[in-house]
């Protein structure tokens, strides 16, 4: 009898070849469920990552840039607050305050911003020749076309290479040297 039994258990349930793709195709829709909730759940990880670095790299290029203001606001601070007093002295004061001293207090806040990268390219006076990227007509009124020759009669202001105000210029007439 438990022979009977044992032989019945070892025989093989009989599936029809239409459940065998049936289960087949079940196993393997888990199994793709489970990648995808896997892959899902690294994706949702890298975004968090990304974003988290995304929102450090901000934090540094502000603190970056607060750095660099600091330091040109230390290295003009004393000039200004010169400036500032002088300039009360004479509006509010009725106080005469010499040339010189304005002067001095003036070329200090240009060294202080061009030593953090502004830059003045070009002096008064300057004969050079017409680039649109780099000069304004002084006159809107007068056409000036590129290359050509002109003289700078206020100076441009850049930074990095890159234009903050334009110099502004006049052609040179046919006499003019």
């Amino acid at each position: 009898m438990f022979r009977n039994i044992a032989s019945r258990l070892k025989r093989k349930a009989r599936v029809n070849p239409d459940q065998a793709s049936f289960l087949e195709l079940t196993s393997q829709l888990q199994n793709l469920k489970l990648d995808l909730e896997e892959k899902s759940q690294a994706i949702q990880r890298l975004s968090e990552t990304i974003e988290r670095l995304r929102l450090e790299g901000s934090i540094r290029a502000q603190e970056n840039a607060d750095a660099q203001m600091e330091a040109l606001g230390v290295s003009i601070a004393t000039p200004l607050s010169q400036l500032l007093t002088q300039l009360d002295m004479i509006e509010n004061q009725g106080k005469t305050i010499p040339q010189e001293d304005v002067f001095a207090l003036v070329k200090k806040l240009i060294k202080g911003l061009l030593a953090h990268g502004f830059e003045v390219p070009g002096s008064i006076g300057q004969n050079t020749v017409y680039n649109p990227a780099l000069h304004a007509p002084l006159s809107g009124t007068t056409p000036i076309a590129l290359g050509q020759p002109v003289k700078i009669r206020f100076v441009g202001v850049h930074y990095k290479n890159k234009a903050l105000r334009k110099a502004l210029v006049e052609p040179l007439s046919k006499d003019q040297p």
